[in-house]
């Protein structure tokens, strides 16, 4: 049973994973934030969604799986996010000093510590996945240097 959980879990993930990445890369074309065509940022009428930010992120994920296998893949994309991870942790501490009197939704207790130590972890799985897996970690950083506004 536990092999099935997982599996359930996993799923849910790139469920997830999919619909935001495609949100994002949408939310850019229709911004003109990217240096990709303009109808990436446009919604299907039909069924209100993003299909050509979807068509284009698995356009990018059939790229990286040809040379490569699954595993790359998984390398591109747990090295890119864990570098956001750690960036949304440095915001919330930014955010946190620089808008004292904001009202806030949730506590992090105890602030500062828990995303200190948030940003180390992350700053040490970036670093052991730059020494693991050169190649897929230098490439999610060129996809990541594409996506900074001109």
């Amino acid at each position: 049973i536990m092999p099935l959980l997982v599996s359930l879990c996993a799923l849910g993930s790139l469920n997830g994973s999919i619909i935001c990445g495609a949100r994002v890369l949408f939310a850019a074309g229709r911004d003109n934030l990217t240096p990709f065509p303009s109808y990436i940022g446009s919604i299907n009428h039909i069924t209100d969604t993003p299909i050509w930010a979807l068509l284009s992120q698995t356009a990018f994920a059939v790229v990286i799986l040809i040379p490569g296998n699954f595993a790359d893949l998984v390398n591109y994309f747990g090295f890119t996010a864990w570098i956001f991870y750690g960036l949304v942790a440095f915001a919330l501490m930014v955010l946190r000093r620089k808008e004292p009197d904001l009202e806030r939704p949730f506590k992090v207790v105890p602030f500062p510590v828990i995303p200190i130590v948030f940003i180390l972890c992350s700053l040490l799985i970036i670093i052991s996945a730059l020494v693991q897996s050169p190649i897929p970690s230098i490439l999610s950083l060129f996809f990541i240097s594409l996506s900074i506004p001109a």
